[in-house]
């Protein structure tokens, strides 16, 4: 009896289980009543809004971790009808300007990128060279202006990736990202394929802004605030060619979008490569040995997992900046190209031409002169230039944390400085010769070196704290 009994349930139970299924098959006719309506169309909405959210990245340590991540989906502003309230205008007064060339080293160590090549090949892309951004405002929109080296030698077009990066608390953590997924081709504003992102869990940086934590787990830019699904604001961002030069690309974003902040540290970015806001910033997600080098001499040589990507320094609006702030754009964060901190002097960087002169034969004789000998004077000139700058880094061979700086001391001439927060002592001295000295609780190398600078010259000396 229980085994017929246990049989009809095991029947029953196939049954049902087979209705349910077919049930839930069946297409669903039924319109909402008008009370459903809006509770429908607001879980649709959320629906739609979550799907706009960044992908987290991979979880270090996996094989996959290393991977190019598939660049983002760019943002469809216009699969629906937009009716525009108000367009940005032509750009106003320069309120704050970023000289790109003036700083264009390579510090992996502290999120300055300075790789517009391809990996391994080492191929120069023109349209992935910053060389100049500014930035005006009106009452309702900022706007920005990068100014590119050149057009892909591909595709003979302005192809990256462009963006504005903004930190409206001056903490060294991006709070704000304005990206452009499609070049404009032409002059006019358009706000298809741009997109406003932000950090509302404030891990941009990681444990510590801009210096590389790699590989730490995080997911960057993790929110869409603009477009959205649904679209809340068609006037929200655009981008265009500058009507005046077609190698610069402008941005403008509403003030509204980015907490209309009354001041901040802002940045540019062109990247080719990752284009993935959600693995900001970079050097958190990928270590120095995976992303490359783009010095020669360098073992990490060439570029790989990190390249066709080039940023800036940070600059101040609407505040004055103490020079302090992280990330600020003064020579003791931006060492000259001339020797960048950690590498040999004088390193090759490819896709740059030298500086070669070609010797031409005169085309007439000279004539002779006779030279005639002063006597030599019987005493020595005083050197009348105070503009030569003596530079020091000190790092534990990539990176520096600021709560070093108190176990470190460097010194100049009986001039004695702690590093500054990133890891930085600058002098100005009239030309002639220096020795800095150093010394740590920590161990340091080397303990002193000398230079030797003409006037108007620079030098970076880099220091590396631990056991030698």
């Amino acid at each position: 009896m229980k085994q017929k009994v246990h049989g009809l349930f095991t029947f029953l139970s196939i049954t049902i289980i087979i209705f349910l299924v077919a049930a839930c098959n069946l297409p669903i006719t039924t319109q909402p009543t008008s009370d459903s309506t809006g509770v429908l169309q607001t879980m649709v909405a959320l629906s739609l809004t979550q799907t706009a959210i960044a992908a987290p990245p991979q979880q270090p340590g996996s094989e996959a971790a290393t991977e190019i991540p598939t660049p983002m989906t760019p943002p469809d502003n216009t699969a629906m009808p937009i009716v525009h309230t108000i367009m940005p205008r032509e750009m106003q007064a320069i309120e704050s300007t970023i000289d790109d060339v003036a700083f264009n080293s390579d510090l992996f160590g502290t999120g300055l990128y300075e790789r517009p090549y391809t990996e391994i090949n080492m191929v120069y892309h023109g349209d992935v060279d910053l060389q100049k951004v500014t930035l005006s405002t009106d009452s309702t929109f900022f706007y920005f202006d990068l100014t590119l080296k050149d057009i892909n030698p591909d595709t003979r077009v302005l192809g990256a990736n462009y963006g504005a990066e903004l930190d409206t608390d001056q903490d060294g953590r991006g709070d704000f990202l304005v990206w452009v997924y499609q070049p404009p081709t032409t002059a006019n504003w358009d706000i298809n394929g741009v997109a406003v992102f932000a950090d509302l869990n404030n891990d941009v940086g990681s444990t510590r802004p801009l210096a590389s934590d790699a590989p730490i787990k995080g997911d960057g830019y993790e929110t869409e605030l603009w477009p959205g699904k649904p679209m809340t604001d068609a006037d929200g961002a655009w981008a265009r060619l500058n009507p005046n030069n077609p190698l610069s690309v402008q941005i403008a974003v509403k003030r509204s979008l980015v907490s209309n902040p009354a001041s901040f540290l802002w940045s540019a970015w062109a990247d080719d490569q990752i284009k993935a806001p959600y693995l900001f910033d970079y050097n958190d997600a990928i270590s120095l040995t995976e992303a490359g080098s783009p010095y020669k001499n360098s073992s990490d040589y060439p570029l790989k997992k990190l390249a066709l990507v080039d940023n800036t320094c940070r600059q101040a609006w609407n505040f004055k900046p103490a020079g302090k702030e992280p990330g600020y754009c003064t020579p003791a964060v931006q060492p000259t190209n001339t020797f960048a901190p950690g590498k040999p002097t004088n390193t090759f960087i490819p896709g740059k031409p030298t500086n070669t002169v070609a010797l031409s034969t005169p085309s007439f004789t000279p004539t002779l002169k006779v030279i005639t000998k002063t006597p030599k004077p019987t005493f020595t000139p005083t050197t009348a230039c105070t503009d030569v700058q003596i530079g020091a880094q000190v790092t534990d061979g990539s990176t520096w944390d600021p709560v070093w700086a108190s176990g470190v001391t460097l010194c100049l001439s009986g001039d004695c400085q702690h590093p500054d927060s990133s890891g930085y002592v600058i002098w100005y001295r009239p030309a002639g010769g220096y020795t800095i000295e150093a010394s740590s609780s920590y161990g340091i190398t080397p303990a002193s070196a000398s230079v030797k600078l003409g006037c108007g010259q620079k030098s970076l000396t880099q220091f590396v704290i631990g056991p030698g």
